[in-house]
């Protein structure tokens, strides 16, 4: 073997070493960046999840429209799609809550969309702690005390809207979980989902600090809700924040 071949193997041997040491870097960070994701979540890795989202675009014409019923399904895409990447053996299935069996229902579940139009939400609301409920459009949580809806300009845009996160027990199967991302509007429903699956807005102990919702997070089954709160433009949520004011969790806790 030359000088110029042993020093090209040498190159190339450098190169590989060098890509598989900042793959192993890569993969580490990505590791501690979705470690409080996956305790968040607390979900099952060979487990089955049901997504259910609502039927506005078949039962009232009128809600779909460019503003409102494609920010829900463009919410249950980035949750399929975020859960995937977290969890590679979770399988998921996509229903509509008119079309959701009892099997179903005993999985873990991610509800999306309120009370008006998903039936699967409305139920859950009945048949879970009294932490949050809608009147009409309007957010109700902490039993009345905190309340809001999203904003309208004289345009009839929506300008800022208000989400709902409410992780609790599965009613239908306490062994399972329930995620329900609920808006005032469409787009409160699509920033409750981002609060949940963007990496750099997920709650997490250093964000949170000592606040009650660490508290309820770190109880893998405790029902805690709260309102999240985002600037609308271009059809998309921008800004997306939790209101601390709004953490709701049992008073017996």
């Amino acid at each position: 073997m030359t000088v110029w071949s042993s020093l090209g193997l040498g190159l190339v041997t450098s190169f590989l070493w060098l890509a598989l040491i900042e793959a192993i870097k890569r993969g580490n960070r990505e590791l501690r960046r979705h470690r409080p994701v996956r305790r968040l979540w607390n979900l099952q890795e060979e487990s089955q999840l049901t997504i259910v989202i609502s039927d506005a675009g078949l039962s009232d014409k009128s809600e779909y429209t460019g503003l409102v019923y494609p920010s829900e399904t463009r919410a249950a895409g980035e949750i399929e799609t975020f859960l995937i990447r977290t969890y590679p053996k979770l399988t998921v299935q996509l229903h509509l809550s008119s079309n959701v069996s009892n099997e179903l229902l005993s999985k873990d579940l991610v509800v999306i969309g309120g009370p008006i139009y998903n039936s699967i939400a409305k139920d859950l609301l009945t048949r879970s702690p009294s932490l949050a409920n809608f009147d009409g459009y309007r957010l109700l949580l902490s039993n009345g005390n905190w309340s809001q809806e999203a904003t309208i300009d004289s345009n009839g845009e929506v300008t800022t809207d208000v989400g709902l996160v409410y992780i609790t027990q599965n009613p239908w199967n306490p062994q399972k979980r329930i995620f329900l991302f609920a808006g005032s509007r469409a787009f409160g429903t699509l920033a409750a989902s981002r609060i949940m699956t963007v990496i750099d807005t997920i709650p997490t102990g250093r964000t949170l600090k000592k606040t009650e919702l660490r508290r309820a997070l770190n109880k893998s089954n405790f029902p805690v809700a709260f309102a999240v709160v985002a600037d609308v433009r271009n059809q998309d949520v921008l800004n997306v924040r939790i209101d601390q004011t709004s953490i709701t969790i049992p008073s017996n806790y």
